[in-house]
């Protein structure tokens, strides 16, 4: 069937077919012919549409819920950019509304896939807050459901999925965060308890991503935190020694923004080690979704800020490992995600003088970046997360029409074992130069 076109086909008929009963159908069906590769079912989604997406809620039927949540959840997984905003799209035809009603369904699988997709509405990749969004999923009610299913539902993975949302809706806006806190019987330590009792590992890295995601950018919450509990270095340090990549970054990332929480090793050292890690997974993983997560990773600690509870030399730290070139080499993939968050990545660490060097240099180069810099970075109406400077600056050299540059890269890949305080762990050569930021 697939050879045939039939994915265009069952496209095109749903395109033109008003019969509910068909369309739900024909939904159902085309969903599954597009298998389980992520980009092939994005192009799909964008095909339907989010406007025809959200009308298919209205039908009076319930085995196509699931399928339009799951698409919807797939196509916000997009950074946005200026021909697309998936985020703005799904809010303006009252999407929201529809998945906040289906948290009440006794359906766990939909229950999960709505939670997810709610999250990803609320925060874009990079930790990019939607506040129009978030001030949707208060007004609707979101916040009280949400709390309810992280503090009491039957199943562990939708406490601490709901968790994750409820972290996600407060995420740099305080109203959120203060009327979260003060619903039912919501607590920090909650979250704690799930990450220290758990026996699945998944939960366990959900949960501290939870935590991680409220203390991001916001030090009364970090400083509570610190005050209250402690976290062990040896949780962390079972996710960043792992196999698994994807368990890898996420830690890695959750060290950097809660190594206050963690008394054993000083904050330099956890810091080094975080962005090491997360340097290490866009370097060496083979998998296009994984290196899409560090790219997430590094565009969420460029905008991190310095204070002091929070990190001082992050962003200087990741530009020092070459993190600019190797985001650049994210634009070969064929994977949408990847560009999209190694694009975002990059447009935040040309907020820094070196970093705006190097990218500078990069595109000298290869003059096709700065288009995508500016795709992802330059969305109508919004500021600038590109450096002003950077493209006066690359104006500024098409002007003169200046001869390419040569991009040369000399990269290390050598490991060796640094002993910290009696304990001996691998440090890569990343983390070595990073130690020198910090």
């Amino acid at each position: 069937m697939l050879r045939k076109n039939a994915v265009e086909q069952l496209w095109m008929l749903l395109d033109k077919t008003s019969m509910p009963n068909l369309q739900t159908r024909l939904l159902c069906t085309l969903w599954t012919l597009t298998g389980e590769k992520s980009t092939k079912k994005r192009d799909i989604a964008t095909k339907i549409g989010v406007k025809n997406l959200v009308t298919f809620y209205s039908i009076k039927s319930e085995d196509h819920l699931f399928v339009i949540t799951d698409i919807l959840y797939e196509l916000a997984r997009r950074t946005a950019n200026i021909k697309m905003n998936i985020q703005e799209e799904i809010s303006q035809t009252y999407g929201i509304q529809h998945l906040i009603r289906l948290l009440n369904s006794d359906d766990e699988k939909l229950v999960l896939c709505a939670i997810r997709t709610l999250s990803y509405l609320a925060v874009g990749p990079g930790f990019v807050p939607n506040r129009k969004n978030q001030e949707i999923i208060l007004k609707s009610d979101g916040i009280p459901v949400l709390v309810a299913l992280m503090m009491y539902a039957k199943s562990e993975i939708i406490q601490a999925e709901a968790g994750q949302a409820l972290a996600y809706v407060a995420l740099t806006n305080s109203q959120c965060s203060t009327v979260i806190e003060n619903t039912l019987n919501f607590s920090y330590g909650h979250i704690i308890n799930m990450i220290k009792t758990s026996a699945d590992s998944t939960i366990q890295l959900i949960a501290s991503n939870t935590l991680a995601t409220f203390a991001y950018n916001n030090s009364r919450v970090l400083l509570n935190l610190c005050e209250t509990y402690s976290l062990s270095f040896d949780y962390f340090n079972k996710f960043l020694t792992s196999s698994d990549d994807y368990s890898r970054c996420l830690a890695a990332f959750q060290i950097v923004v809660l190594s206050g929480l963690i008394s054993e090793r000083k904050q330099s050292i956890t810091n080094a080690l975080g962005c090491g890690n997360i340097t290490d997974v866009l370097r060496m993983s083979k998998s296009d979704d994984n290196r899409a997560l560090s790219a997430d990773c590094i565009a969420r600690l460029s905008h991190l800020k310095s204070d002091r509870c929070f990190k001082v030399g992050v962003t200087q730290a990741l530009i020092a490992v070459d993190c600019v070139d190797l985001l650049c080499d994210l634009f070969s993939s064929v994977n949408d995600i990847a560009i999209g968050n190694a694009a975002l990545a990059l447009g935040y660490l040309s907020l820094v003088p070196e970093g705006q060097r190097k990218l500078l240099h990069r595109c000298r180069a290869e003059p096709d970046i700065m288009p995508l810099l500016k795709f992802y970075n330059c969305l109508p109406n919004q500021t600038s997360r590109l450096s002003l400077n950077l493209i006066e600056d690359w104006n500024r050299y098409q002007t003169f029409n200046m001869p390419k540059l040569r991009c040369q890269k000399t990269i290390s890949h050598t490991s060796y074992s640094a002993p910290i305080r009696n304990r001996t762990f691998t440090i890569n050569s990343q983390s070595e130069q990073i130690f020198s930021v910090f």
